[in-house]
């Protein structure tokens, strides 16, 4: 059994307030942060190597890329 627990993704964001914005003759702003291939969790006395999205080139294994993102979306 092999029960395990994967973290896709995560993805934060905040709006500011209307009031903070409005100074700026905006309509809105938002920050948003995004995360994935965050984790894999599983026991400890398990192989490491039992990750089914590890890639395999050579004898050598590399786990998935984790990718970071950041963004800023502003309204006119």
């Amino acid at each position: 059994n092999l029960e395990h627990l994967r973290i896709k993704n995560i993805s934060l964001s905040y709006e500011l307030p209307v009031l903070l914005v409005q100074r700026f003759g905006l309509s809105n702003w938002t920050f948003n942060f995004s995360v994935e291939n965050v984790g894999f969790v599983y026991r400890k006395q398990w192989n490491k190597n039992v990750d089914p999205l590890q890639v395999e080139d050579g004898g050598r294994t590399y786990p998935p890329v984790r990718t970071f993102s950041l963004g800023l979306r502003v309204g006119i």
